[in-house]
């Protein structure tokens, strides 16, 4: 039988399917988490791919693979993928129902062995069993109450399963029309069938699988078949690496806690993946490893890249026999923490296990697999320790922060500049991002072998990047760098509102973007990175480190955040920094971008536009600060439509206010002439209905003095009335 595609009747076509003795029971019925789970999963996954009356290639359901063996009597027998063909059996006896019969006696080629009970309740299923669709019964209760149903399956796991599948084969596709018809006359649902003598599985290891009661496992398939394959293509090479595979490679994965099977499929994609972009300048998605080793060894190049790769580890591990969590140990770290060791590099891109521990459980991300060529070559060359570690260092700066440029088309560009960089020492002149080439070039950076700058760099906020620090305080930047830890201690996201206040006190530290309208300011204790790293898409970021560097820091960092906020609340003339720092827990909205708009910032700097994205437009989210802080204190008696900055609108008195740099517009209805006489009377309004506000006053309190004067007035009015 040929390794192509099938449906579960042609396959049935070919001969008998026997489910052998040897497999377990069968599971998507049971009663737990998992199995519920994945049962709801398969057959919506079924259910979509069968629901339209006419297919596509896109709904198309392919099941993977299926592996088996063909018997003396033409059978086949399933070593892996009994659960999903006995899910399309009970599917296809489904759909095979007319007058309550299953009409397709075919369907008895599907046979059922774990237990002879499970082998005469399938035939029951087919031949003897009477079914009522529309009955208020559900399947499992019809076929329970019948004589043919022995007491004996009450016991059978697999006919309990069977039950609960076939009822809820029941709820989901009883009004699916011609549905046999689709899953037999079309190609809806699909797998892939795998010969297992094709891959040269021996008798010894299938009698091995048989004893022990279990499936192949998907490595122990793969490697028989990848040992077949080394047989045909590369016999030289056969001997060596099923030694390897089966002793020293195996040895060193187990030393390392990892696990055996899905560790080495998991190990050998990744190392797949980075050869492919050694070699091609094509983005491409690996396969697994099980799918894709023929075409990822294809050269004997191909191969000893390979096998180098894992010697490389298994060198290492078996050399005094301390592994190789301590040789990444001595170079790398992570922590939760904001302040960084002085002695190690801090990786941001990955837990606390170690590069090659992470490749056995999983498929790495570019960052990670840039690391792990890099690690992989240090072990393949002689380089001296320190000029090493100095070398990583540069690398995990130029990947922190080249998060833009880490697509898959760059990664060829990526692992050549890191072959250059980790043997020879030269820094990479394109594909990582610009601004840090261009700062690990920096001769501040290129004299630091001595790590002095480390711990700064290995701070959770600037994570490698202190250009803005450097080019600051050209011969003196190591101050500003020291008064910048000491703020951004490892308590800076709780104390984010405090440290923002502060240094807006001291200056404008908002950035803008190429719209010079449009400043964007901290609003969340994320985007500080976004502040002190060098960044393209920022203008006039520098502004940030002017405001830290006059920040007066005493004895106590609290205390002395707090005053300087509190002193700058003391001018008598009241700009847009005073509002944002009295009002910073509203200005700051958690759910908006950060970003706010001047129409002209020169002449009318309080005419502040708070965006919920970073666009401005008469139609999107927006509010007018003024508003916004009145609306938020007063949600009772105020409306505020979020759209284009629009007016407050209090609701009982039949009026709107608009903040604007001078004060408040009131417009009034028809029917509220006597509270807008009241105001003219009192002086509060201008007959043109405008509210003054002073440049020494508050904007906020005078606001809410109005806001509160009306109020009164509606209830002595409601009196007089």
């Amino acid at each position: 039988m040929k390794n192509r595609k099938y449906t579960f009747w042609s396959l049935l076509q070919r001969g008998r399917i026997v489910i052998p003795q040897i497999q377990r029971d069968y599971a998507y019925g049971r009663d737990t988490e998992k199995a519920n789970n994945v049962r709801k999963d398969l057959l919506n996954a079924m259910f979509d791919a069968l629901k339209n009356d006419t297919a596509s290639i896109e709904e198309t359901l392919v099941l993977d693979f299926i592996y088996g063996s063909i018997l003396k009597d033409k059978s086949m027998t399933p070593i892996d993928g009994q659960q999903r063909l006995t899910t399309l059996f009970l599917l296809h006896l489904y759909a095979s129902l007319e007058n309550g019969l299953v009409k397709n006696k075919e369907l008895l080629l599907f046979s059922y062995e774990t237990r002879h009970s499970a082998n005469e309740f399938c035939k029951s299923l087919v031949n003897d069993f009477i079914f009522d669709l529309d009955s208020s019964k559900t399947i499992s209760k019809q076929i329970q109450n019948q004589a043919k149903f022995l007491n004996s399956y009450n016991d059978d796991p697999t006919i309990q399963s069977m039950l609960v599948v076939l009822d809820a084969v029941h709820d989901q596709f009883y009004n699916v029309d011609k549905l046999w018809e689709k899953l037999t006359q079309q190609e809806r649902i699909i797998f892939y069938y795998l010969d297992l003598e094709k891959f040269g599985l021996t008798d010894d290891l299938y009698i091995k699988m048989n004893s022990r009661g279990k499936s192949l496992t998907r490595y122990e398939i793969f490697k028989s078949s990848f040992e077949k394959y080394l047989e045909e293509k590369f016999p030289t090479y056969k001997e060596e690496i099923s030694n390897k595979l089966d002793v020293q490679w195996t040895n060193m994965l187990w030393k390392e806690d990892c696990k055996i099977d899905s560790g080495f499929l998991n190990l050998f994609k990744n190392i797949f993946t980075i050869r492919y972009y050694v070699l091609n300048s094509e983005a491409k998605k690996i396969e697994d490893a099980d799918k894709c080793f023929r075409e990822m060894l294809a050269t004997e190049e191909d191969l000893k890249f390979f096998i180098q790769f894992l010697d490389s580890y298994y060198n290492l591990y078996d050399k005094d026999r301390k592994g190789i969590s301590e040789y990444y140990n001595n170079y790398f770290y992570h922590s939760t923490k904001a302040l960084g060791k002085s002695d190690l590099i801090r990786v941001f891109w990955q837990g606390d296990e170690n590069l090659f521990i992470k490749a056995t459980t999983s498929t790495l991300r570019y960052a990670e697999l840039i690391m792990f060529y890099a690690l992989t070559l240090s072990l393949q060359n002689p380089v001296d320790q320190n000029v090493l570690f100095f070398r990583f260092r540069q690398l995990r700066n130029l990947i922190s922060n080249s998060g833009f440029e880490m697509r898959p088309e760059n990664m060829h560009s990526f692992l050549l500049h890191v072959n250059d960089l980790i043997l020879f020492g030269k820094i990479p002149f394109d594909t990582f991002n610009q601004n840090q080439i261009d700062e690990e070039n920096l001769e501040e950076k290129l004299t630091d072998i001595e790590s002095e700058l480390l711990a700064y760099e290995n701070h959770d906020i600037l994570r490698g990047s202190l250009s803005l620090f450097i080019n600051h305080k050209k011969q003196n930047y190591h101050s500003i760098l020291e008064k910048f830890v000491e703020v951004f201690d490892n308590d800076y996201k709780a104390e984010t509102p405090l440290i923002r206040k502060a240094l807006l006190s001291t200056g404008d530290y908002s950035n803008r973007d190429k719209d010079v309208r449009k400043r964007f300011l901290i609003h969340k204790s994320d985007a500080w990175r976004d502040f002190f790293t060098t960044n393209q898409r920022r203008f006039e970021q520098e502004n940030i480190v002017k405001t830290l560097d006059e920040i007066n820091i005493g004895i106590d960092l609290k205390q002395s955040l707090e005053n300087t906020s509190a002193d700058y609340l003391n001018v008598s003339n009241k700009d847009w920094r005073y509002y944002f720092i009295k009002y910073d827990n509203q200005l700051h909205y958690a759910e908006t971008q950060g970003y706010y708009f001047w129409k002209n910032r020169t002449e009318n700097p309080l005419e502040v536009i708070m965006l919920n994205s970073s666009m401005e437009s008469s139609t999107n989210l927006e509010w007018n600060i003024f508003n916004w802080i009145l609306f938020d204190n007063n949600r009772q008696i105020i409306h505020l439509d979020y759209h284009g900055a629009s007016k407050m609108l209090l609701l009982k008195a039949g009026l709107t206010m608009d903040a604007n740099p001078k004060g408040f517009k009131i417009e009034i209805a028809n029917e509220q002439n006597n509270l807008f006489n009241n105001l003219l009377q009192e002086n509060l309004v201008t007959e043109e209905g405008f509210y003054k506000v002073e440049l020494n006053e508050d904007f906020i309190e005078k606001g809410q003095l109005l806001i509160d004067k009306i109020e009164l007035i509606l209830q002595e009015m409601v009196v007089l009335d």
